[in-house]
């Protein structure tokens, strides 16, 4: 009767016994050679995986790792009833699966890098707490923005090569661009030597007016403190402008579905830039509006 209930599932003793006088007498044991222990073929495996992974898409990754997930359970199926080898089934499919996991993180850290290299740190933090800020819509509310310009730079590019122009704006940037960002600046564009910077967007700062117009008198100081590296750039006259504006402007991402751009919009933004224009006819470094 208990063979016939709720334990109709195991094996009867005879059974068990056979198998085992079975197993003696055709010597058919269950075995494991050494080269499929565990610890080597997983070290060999995620080798090959891991640079696999490192230079595939990530859709083609997971692929392989779907087709790795399933492999595996063939071989082990196939060893088991061909030669009687037990080969670990689950470490080799959690290896895989361990793998792809990385590598995802790795791609996705390295994108987000890039993200607050190439764009803005403000920007990549925003879209990472609220993807929805992707919408190509656009806010309006106050901002500061300002504008910066390096003087007679035209003159600069016909008189020297490419490569020499290059280098006295890496050099200009990488002065300035950290001194926007201290101040919690979002720099929204380059335009050859100029940068267009907004205050109070796209994270919300109250103080974002007072930001603007510290930031214009830091970046000025830096760009006089560093008079002896202009010079040995064959720039010894090298001053910018800048122009600082608060307003109301329309802020968030446009563009075409397939390419969008984060940026401010409106008078707001014109007026700055002429406001920075400004400094040429003045022969000043830096207008603030009585905004």
């Amino acid at each position: 009767h208990q063979w016939q209930g709720r334990h109709a599932e195991l094996m009867s003793g005879m059974e068990i016994h056979a198998h085992l006088i079975a197993t003696l007498v055709d010597r058919s044991y269950v075995t494991t050679p050494w080269w499929l222990s565990s610890l080597p073929l997983l070290i060999l495996t995620g080798m090959l995986l891991g640079a696999a992974l490192a230079r595939l898409h990530l859709t083609w990754g997971l692929i392989l790792i779907l087709a790795h997930h399933i492999a595996w359970r063939a071989v082990c199926v196939l060893a088991f009833i061909g030669w009687g080898w037990r080969i670990e089934l689950t470490p080799m499919l959690l290896l895989g699966i361990l793998l792809y996991s990385v590598s995802f993180a790795l791609r996705w850290r390295w994108m987000r890098r890039m993200l607050g290299l190439v764009k803005s740190e403000a920007i990549a933090r925003v879209l990472e707490a609220i993807p929805g800020h992707l919408a190509p819509i656009g806010r309006e509310c106050e901002i500061t923005v300002l504008f910066s310009d390096i003087r007679d730079f035209t003159k600069y590019s016909d008189a020297h090569s490419p490569r020499e122009v290059v280098s006295l704006l890496n050099e200009y940037f990488s002065a300035v661009v950290p001194v926007i960002e201290a101040e919690g600046g979002t720099i929204a564009q380059y335009n050859g030597d100029g940068v267009m910077v907004m205050f109070g967007a796209p994270e919300h700062d109250r103080e974002h007016a007072t930001r603007g117009a510290r930031t214009a008198v830091r970046m000025v100081r830096e760009v006089h403190r560093r008079a002896d590296r202009w010079r040995a750039l064959d720039a010894p006259h090298f001053r910018i402008g800048v122009g600082v504006h608060t307003g109301k402007a329309v802020v968030g991402f446009v563009g075409s579905p397939s390419r969008l751009d984060y940026t401010a919009h409106g008078d707001t933004v014109n007026t700055a830039a002429r406001i920075e224009s400004g400094n040429k006819e003045l022969a000043s470094e830096i207008l603030v509006s009585e905004a």
